[in-house]
């Protein structure tokens, strides 16, 4: 049975679905250790696996077993190599996401400056159905993969935390995004005015808290190319 998992790894087709939010997906390598965590897609040499809020790339050579806890469906999984943006023109079996199409996306991760790396993948689901000359090609809910851009905890200007989607999971398959990147707002802090009488006014200031994008923000993206999608089979 392990033998055959990592068979599917390797040409690509095997995933994870989003039955839920808590997975607990085994990752058995060949030096001994057991990593608990996500599987977040891979090519026929390495694949991503997210543990401990943190997304690793690994060999396959140095895997011995990958098993699922969770039912397999939605996950990413390697393109084609003919896949992503073009110029070509929609055929009968494809759909074409047009350039400034607007993506609003609920974040399935914590982001922030404190605890966020550049480069850093994070999970999202379409908080609406993308419908293309009236037709859905990806309904409400459809996973989408995303990558942290820019962190800087001091930056020029404050602090800065910026995002961009990467990735659309539709029919079992990844589409390849190229989108515009969030740029999360720097948080206002809190003033409170206390009087202590005789005319005396003590002012405190209060930060709210480190910037971030929280867990199940819904942010807005906005697709740069045009990108072919196939039709569900």
């Amino acid at each position: 049975m392990k033998q055959s998992i990592i068979t599917l790894i390797f040409v690509g087709i095997i995933g994870v679905g989003m039955a839920g939010l808590a997975f607990a997906d085994t990752l058995e390598m060949k030096d001994g250790r057991l990593l608990d965590g996500l599987y977040m897609g891979g090519t026929q040499t390495s694949i991503r696996f997210q543990a401990d809020g943190k997304v690793q790339v690994i060999p396959v050579k140095d895997i011995l077993a990958l098993t699922f806890s969770a039912p397999v469906s939605n996950a990413p999984t390697p393109a084609p190599k003919d896949q992503g943006f073009s110029k070509s023109t929609t055929t009968p079996s494809q759909n074409s996401i047009a350039a400034g199409t607007k993506l609003p996306v609920k974040i399935l991760d914590n982001l922030s400056v404190d605890s966020s790396r550049k480069d850093d993948w994070f999970r999202g689901t379409l908080e609406n159905a993308l419908v293309v000359n009236g037709k859905v090609i990806a309904p409400k809910g459809s996973r989408v993969n995303g990558q942290v851009v820019t962190v800087q905890p001091q930056g020029k200007y404050g602090p800065e935390l910026a995002v961009t989607l990467r990735e659309l999971v539709v029919n079992d398959q990844i589409i390849k995004l190229s989108t515009s990147n969030y740029l999360a707002q720097t948080q206002a802090t809190q003033t409170t005015t206390h009087d202590l009488g005789l005319g005396t006014l003590k002012v405190v200031t209060r930060e709210r808290g480190p910037l971030s994008i929280p867990y199940q923000s819904i942010v807005e993206f906005e697709t740069l190319n045009p990108v072919d999608v196939p039709a569900a089979k």
